[in-house]
């Protein structure tokens, strides 16, 4: 999806606005992660060896590897089938042996130092409540993993209600309320609040307009919603539409609206709190050269 790329014009292929705030910040000095939490995804993703490479992370936690040692000590024989330089080893046996070798280490660390923490907050047993509560716990760890600027992808799904939207959309919403109240309480006890932001997308917005089976379809415009202890909050932004009737300038049919503002007027502001400015900015967003200034929210319209 082109939410995980901001980046229409293929400029800097395979990354995403996340990766690239990650390489941006990397080349600035900021110790930096990136983890995917069940799931992978392009949006972590940046310039090949330039910034922080992608930890994905289970729902529930980090598994060490071969944690059942059905093999004996399976870490050591990987390690010699894949160890020691040979006259003719080349130079990717070499990448992958090394990567690998790294991997394990990384994986079975952060299990060690995840293993012995816990959150105050008690999260909701849910698979969106679990993703947030690894999330507090790894930023927990933050210190012990020698973090500065941390990046966190996740995803729920359950919202392409395309039927009986009344009886599935409220339970969704209720799940992903009480999950982030856990999350924002955790983030309160670490002292933290006002250091983390969390941005809601989707991949597309939804009819205003209901289908015959009583749900919404694909739309293009739609809402989404920042939340940070440090936010000047309470407000919505951006230009109600004048008409919402059928066959008007923004209404291009069932209630599907053109957007008023891009997806960059959102991460322009939220990658200048990161500390990123000037040329910067156009590394993380290069599409963002081709809006006039009043299409990009700065740091100071949303901290």
């Amino acid at each position: 999806a082109e939410i995980k790329r901001l980046d229409p014009l293929k400029e800097i292929r395979l990354t995403g606005p996340l990766g690239r705030m990650i390489d941006v910040l990397s080349s600035l000095g900021f110790p930096t992660r990136a983890v995917a939490i069940d799931t992978s995804t392009e949006a972590l993703e940046g310039r090949v060896s330039v910034g922080a490479p992608v930890y994905s992370v289970d729902g529930d936690g980090v598994t060490p590897f071969n944690p059942f040692e059905a093999i004996g000590d399976m870490t050591t024989i990987v390690k010699e089938l894949n160890g020691g330089t040979e006259a003719d080893t080349n130079v990717y046996g070499e990448v992958w042996a090394s990567s690998l070798h790294k991997a394990i280490d990384q994986t079975n660390e952060l299990n060690t130092i995840l293993s012995s923490l816990a959150t105050d907050a008690t999260f909701p047993d849910s698979g969106i409540g679990s993703q947030l509560e690894v999330i507090a716990r790894l930023i927990k760890a933050r210190a012990a993993m020698g973090v500065e600027r941390d990046f966190f992808y996740l995803e729920m799904g359950g919202f392409d209600n395309h039927e009986r939207i009344a009886n599935f959309l409220g339970p969704q919403l209720s799940l992903l309320n009480s999950a982030i109240t856990a999350f924002r309480s955790e983030m309160i006890s670490q002292n933290l609040w006002n250091n983390v932001v969390m941005v809601q997308t989707t991949d597309f917005g939804r009819t205003l307009v209901p289908n015959s089976g009583a749900g919404t379809d694909h739309g293009w415009s739609g809402n989404n919603f920042v939340i940070g202890g440090a936010l000047n909050g309470n407000r919505i932004l951006g230009t109600y539409p004048p008409d919402l009737r059928e066959g008007s300038d923004v209404n291009v049919g069932r209630g599907r609206l053109i957007p008023s503002l891009p997806y960059e007027c959102i991460f322009n502001a939220v990658a200048e709190w990161m500390g990123i400015n000037g040329t910067g900015l156009d590394e993380v967003l290069p599409n963002r050269k081709n809006f006039p200034s009043d299409k990009l929210y700065t740091a100071a319209d949303f901290f």
